[in-house]
């Protein structure tokens, strides 16, 4: 039983998935096959000299008496027209072909999908390339017939042929096109139409003049070359000579024609001729010569040969090395011209930074090094400073036995002054600007004595001396600190006489 249902399962299974290829298949082709419409005043629609306006719709066609030629590759076409009310409608296809439908119109058309006031008529055919020519009469001199367009199915919305009309696909797409009357024609024997129908750019070269000629000289390399014109059931035949590879080649009595058209106009802009792969050389030309019948020449298309890759690699090459020179030039320009603007820009800024700095050392006036109201004193520059003025100091005693050298049972020799070590000075020692006398912060244990300045004994009767000063020492007294000026510096008095420093090093 499982067995059963896992084999049901599959096919099931495949079944859906055949179902599913069937329907992605289908929509694929509908996709590609697309319903395309053409205009009838496009140009790819061709038209006698009878043809007009139509006064009811001007994008629709009108004619009493007329052809119109059209050429597409396609599979099924339909026309969009409105009969005349008594004439005669007949359709050729390809030139072989005869279709009548005036008889039986209202039973073979179907109200057209462009327009509900006219009617279609369809025509189904293999997809291949194919002309239509669409011949209409009618028997009152006003009953016009009238074409509203054309639709057609095409493969990916392309349907143009390959041999037939200017872009024919026989021919690729980047070749040239030369019209008629570029060629260079024998004085006799062409009739030169500028207003033939059917031709591009109604220009078409005609002639039934054994002998006469047509030639096309090349200023390039040609590689494939394709004439086009009128092609009929008798045509003509024709000498053709044209160089390729050095050498040149006689087509003699090539004939141009189709026996098997029943159309008696012929097929209009269809290749009659092409000379296949050749290698001609500038100078060199095509010439074509009337053996017999009436020959019909509308345009040439032709190949020529591209640059060598080797030359189109030179090109690159100089193109890459061209670009990249002006690119590298404008990077240079730019990026030295933004230099210039930054250092233009700092050059500014320095000058207004210094006009600026001077402006305020203009208005800003000059003052001397303020002075705090108390300075560090250092060891070094109190010793400095008593050295320079003869003080001495004495060793630090405690404060309730504070003597003065000349204290004691007996007077300290020179050898214990020398012996004596330096005073410790705190660095907290302050100098007071106010004029008060210098002082020094009390140690807990310690405290120096005060300085004095030794002065010389007076030489005048008007000294009195508190008391005798003993020999070889000096006597101790405490002077002011040096006044302070008014603008801020000191402005110290120095003594009549002071004895030398007394020297540490005998």
């Amino acid at each position: 039983m499982q067995t059963m249902t896992l084999v049901t399962r599959t096919l099931l299974a495949r079944a859906i998935a055949v179902v599913l290829y069937l329907y992605m298949s289908t929509i694929m082709v509908l996709g590609a096959i697309q319903d395309t419409t053409i205009p009838a005043t496009s140009p790819l629609v061709m038209y006698d000299e009878g043809w007009t306006n139509s006064t009811t719709n001007p994008a629709y066609m009108q004619v009493v008496n007329g052809s119109v030629y059209f050429s597409a590759k396609t599979s099924n076409i339909s026309f969009h027209f409105l009969p005349a009310k008594q004439g005669n409608i007949t359709i050729w296809i390809d030139g072989i072909t005869r279709m009548e439908i005036a008889e039986g119109l209202e039973r073979t058309s179907t109200n057209s999908s462009l327009d509900p006031t006219l009617r279609e008529y369809p025509i189904s055919l293999p997809e291949i390339d194919h002309q239509f020519h669409l011949k209409v009469s009618s028997q009152v001199g006003d009953d016009f017939f009238t074409l509203g367009g054309i639709t057609l199915d095409a493969n990916d919305g392309d349907f143009t042929p390959s041999m037939y009309g200017y872009n024919a696909t026989i021919a690729p797409s980047d070749s040239v096109l030369v019209d008629s009357t570029a060629l260079n024609y024998s004085t006799t024997g062409w009739d030169l139409q500028t207003t033939a129908p059917y031709s591009y750019k109604s220009t078409l070269s005609r002639t039934s003049t054994v002998g006469s000629t047509a030639s096309l000289t090349f200023n390039e390399e040609v590689l494939n070359l394709w004439l086009f014109g009128r092609l009929s059931r008798t045509g003509a035949t024709l000498n053709i000579t044209f160089p390729s590879n050095n050498q040149v080649n006689y087509y003699t009595n090539y004939n141009v024609s189709r026996p098997s058209l029943n159309d008696t106009t012929g097929l209009m802009q269809a290749m009659i001729w092409s000379t296949g792969p050749i290698v001609t050389w500038p100078g060199s030309s095509l010439d074509i010569t009337l053996t017999s019948g009436e020959f019909e020449l509308d345009f040439i298309r032709y190949t020529v040969r591209s640059p060598s890759p080797s030359k189109l690699k030179q090109y690159i090459v100089v193109a890459i090395v061209i670009v990249s020179v002006s690119v590298l030039l404008a990077l240079v320009i730019y990026f030295g011209m933004r230099a210039m603007r930054s250092r233009r820009r700092t050059r500014a800024t320095s000058a207004e930074k210094k006009e600026a700095f001077d402006l305020e050392m203009d208005e800003v006036p000059f003052q001397h090094p303020a002075v705090t109201n108390e300075s560090s004193v250092t060891t070094e520059t109190l010793h400095l400073e008593t050295g320079g003025l003869g003080l001495s100091v004495g060793p630090p005693v405690p404060s309730n036995e504070r003597l003065l050298p000349n204290q004691g049972d007996s007077s300290p020799s020179n050898q214990d002054l020398h012996s004596q070590r330096s005073p410790i000075v705190d660095p907290s020692l302050q100098i007071s600007a106010t004029g008060s006398p210098l002082t020094m912060p009390q140690s807990p244990a310690y405290s120096f004595p005060p300085l004095s300045v030794p002065t010389p004994a007076p030489t005048d009767s008007s000294r009195t001396p508190t008391q005798p000063e003993p020999a070889g020492l000096a006597l101790y007294r405490e002077e002011p600190p040096p006044a302070i000026g008014g603008n801020g510096a000191f402005s110290e008095a120095l003594p009549e006489w002071s004895p030398p420093p007394p020297s540490y090093l005998t």
